[in-house]
């Protein structure tokens, strides 16, 4: 027997499919200006990426998932006092799943696209940086614990 719930799941995920597909298919110029920004930084992206959390979904414009990085190009409506409360609320959402949400307006991406890709270069540094830096100090903690094995084997 199948329970309500997943029903309700699996009709959700049909939902968000066919609006993720219909986004996918009417992309705006500013989102075909992103690609050639995200294609010429040589950065692997998913288009219109859907995202869970146990209350509702999302649909990011683009998702970077090597850099953690969602990359939303906005047009004017999202200005709106509605469509900007509903931002915010998104961003602490997908936020909390670790990403880091990147904004651009249509009008940035169009006219200076040097600008942008310099802003989305400026994060993948910042984010390589912190994964060496993580990495530097597991592999110190991993190097003292392996020196203290040592010298305990010595006495």
């Amino acid at each position: 027997m199948v329970s309500r719930k997943s029903i309700k799941v699996k009709r959700k995920a049909e939902l968000m499919s066919l609006r993720q597909r219909s986004l996918t298919q009417r992309a705006t110029p500013a989102e075909v200006n992103m690609r050639s920004i995200l294609d010429s930084l040589n950065l692997k992206y998913r288009f219109q990426a859907p995202f869970f959390t146990h209350k509702s979904f999302y649909i990011t414009d683009f998702f970077v998932k090597g850099y953690k990085l969602v990359v939303e190009v906005d047009g004017l409506h999202h200005l709106q006092q509605v469509q900007a409360e509903y931002d915010v609320k998104r961003t602490i959402a997908l936020e909390k799943r670790g990403l880091t949400i990147l904004r651009f307006m249509n009008n940035e991406v169009i006219n200076t696209p040097n600008v942008v890709k310099q802003r989305i270069l400026e994060y993948k540094k910042k984010y390589e940086n912190q994964v060496l830096l993580k990495h530097n100090r597991r592999e110190r903690i991993w190097k003292e614990k392996c020196l203290s094995d040592e010298d305990y084997y010595r006495l």
